[in-house]
């Protein structure tokens, strides 16, 4: 597949896995090998579910069921129905990385765009995290990427001890993402990526 911020026509007319009840396949992994298949199902499954009940009532038999794999396999590739949801951001998070990387600009700016513009286009993701309290699935994968940013001067430094700015700046951009989606993403992209460089100027 893709990367999704290349192609923001597959947020309008995605393809939908098995019938129009399921979750759409905008939502895949993006590796390339044998598991990409049934994690997808698994995947798909679950944000279908956790649009009708909240995620502590999904049972693992019932995920299987509608995903169409057996335990065996649910438990082959994740360990925990939360870890479905880490998996995919920390699959995208790297890519998205990468891509900022690449740019013959490297700023933060251009990583917080880029970032607010992924979660926008997760926009009924970042919504199934909020109401079933999930939101540190996304805070803790901010945290395992920040300090690679950091290192390679993406991130601009704060000046203090690395593990403080790191959860400062993991839970900022947690917190002011899910304050966007409650706020039904009234801001543009870009827009979000100067309030959190405000608010970080503000801070420091």
């Amino acid at each position: 597949m893709k990367f999704a911020l290349d192609c923001p026509k597959l947020f309008d007319d995605a393809t939908l896995l098995g019938d129009d009840r399921m979750f759409p396949l905008l939502y895949m992994f993006p590796m390339d090998n044998e598991n990409k298949v049934a994690r997808n199902s698994i995947l798909s499954a679950l944000l279908t579910l956790m649009r009708q009940k909240k995620i502590d009532d999904i049972r693992i038999k019932e995920l299987c069921r509608v995903a169409g794999v057996s335990r065996s396999t649910f438990h082959r590739n994740f360990e925990s129905k939360e870890q479905v949801i880490e998996l995919y951001f920390d699959s995208h998070f790297e890519l998205l990385f990468e891509r900022v990387e690449s740019l013959s600009r490297k700023t933060p700016n251009e990583l917080y765009k880029y970032y607010f513009n992924f979660m926008m286009h997760h926009s009924e993701l970042i919504h199934l995290l909020r109401i079933n309290q999930r939101e540190h699935i996304l805070t803790q994968c901010m945290i395992e990427y920040l300090p690679y940013l950091m290192h390679h001067n993406i991130v601009l430094s704060l000046d203090v001890p690395t593990n403080y700015e790191v959860d400062y700046l993991a839970n900022g951009l947690s917190a002011l993402t899910f304050s966007w989606e409650s706020q039904n993403f009234e801001e543009t992209p870009a827009q979000m990526a100067n309030i959190f460089q405000l608010l970080l100027r503000i801070a420091a």
